[in-house]
């Protein structure tokens, strides 16, 4: 799956954290409509983690998740 896969970038208990391959991987399973990617896509935006903040973006997928009642990205969006 490819969230897993950006998690495993992403995480540094992976012992092999790649911004840039996580950044390939979270939107390529938020696309898919995977909430949880979607999720964390936007906090990444949101945060400036992995990659530049872009607020445009992160409301983008935050707003999806929280449409399929994700709580988390609500209470981001909030």
């Amino acid at each position: 799956m490819m969230f897993e896969m950006g998690k495993r970038f992403y995480l540094p208990s992976s012992g092999v954290a790649d911004p840039l391959l996580a950044m390939f991987y979270f939107p390529k399973s938020a696309e898919a409509g995977y909430v949880p990617a979607q999720r964390v896509l936007g906090t990444c935006y949101l945060e400036g983690r992995l990659t530049a903040t872009d607020f445009e973006k992160a409301r983008h997928w935050l707003t999806l998740a929280a449409r399929h009642k994700d709580g988390l990205a609500a209470s981001s969006l909030a």
